[in-house]
């Protein structure tokens, strides 16, 4: 039976990793010092909020593990999860400097990482656990990885750090996949769930924040996804978590 604990997996309007999901499913994030990168220019401003996001999905990956232990998943799941844990730290440190690179000054996280995750005290159950690798791992680190690939082939100067970000979301979008795969293979029926949960993804690529009103030529320059890139990317990606979903509905019978 599908309830209303699937409502919360509707997306955030835009989202880079997997950050901690507060109320309405928006992400909950550090802050940022000093305050003064507010009147950082507009693509410093998309990577500071990238640090923020990655941060904040250091104590995602944290929680999901604790979860996966919870409902008694593989310890090989929950050794990949605490893995992707660190490569999100190692993220918290190549998003500020793509920020310094675009005019930011010395702009620093601020935060504990078990402040992010105070709120929601209790681990997430196993039909949560399945939604939650779909929709911001699957999906969410599907579209982040082909957006930085994307990104560092239209900046070759960028494509070290560019290409590192993409090698790590993609893998973690595979983790996510398994996970689902773990979850499904428990309990077979919550296809229905993760039907629901990703038939509220809206078709249209989110917007991220800031660059809107850059030309995609400077978008380029900064490591930031272009607009054609970024609907591209994020097709592919809705298709790839919906043939995922298809296929557990077919092993489900």
């Amino acid at each position: 039976m599908i309830g209303p604990r699937t409502q919360r997996a509707e997306p955030a309007p835009w989202t880079d990793g997997r950050p901690v999901r507060g109320r309405g499913s928006r992400p909950v994030l550090p802050r940022v010092s000093p305050p003064s990168t507010d009147e950082a220019p507009a693509a410093a401003r998309y990577w500071i909020e990238s640090a923020r996001h990655r941060f904040s999905s250091v104590a995602s990956f944290h929680r999901t593990g604790s979860s996966l232990v919870a409902i008694g998943a593989p310890s090989e799941l929950v050794d990949r999860v605490l893995s992707a844990a660190d490569d999100e730290h190692h993220h918290t440190e190549i998003c500020p400097a793509l920020a310094r690179r675009s005019g930011a000054h010395d702009p620093r996280v601020v935060a504990d990482v078990g402040d992010l995750t105070r709120h929601r005290r209790r681990v997430d159950g196993l039909v949560d656990t399945a939604i939650g690798a779909l929709i911001d791992g699957v999906l969410g680190e599907g579209w982040a990885a082909a957006r930085c690939e994307s990104a560092a082939r239209r900046s070759p100067e960028l494509a070290a750090a560019l290409g590192r970000l993409a090698t790590d979301e993609a893998r973690h979008a595979e983790l996510a996949a398994d996970i689902v795969g773990w979850c499904t293979s428990v309990r077979p029926w919550i296809d229905a769930d993760l039907r629901f949960a990703l038939g509220l993804v809206p078709a249209e690529a989110p917007r991220p924040p800031f660059v809107e009103e850059l030309t995609d030529d400077v978008r380029a320059r900064h490591g930031i996804c272009t607009r054609p890139d970024r609907d591209e990317t994020w097709a592919i990606a809705l298709e790839g978590a919906q043939r995922l979903v298809a296929g557990v509905r077919v092993a489900a019978g």
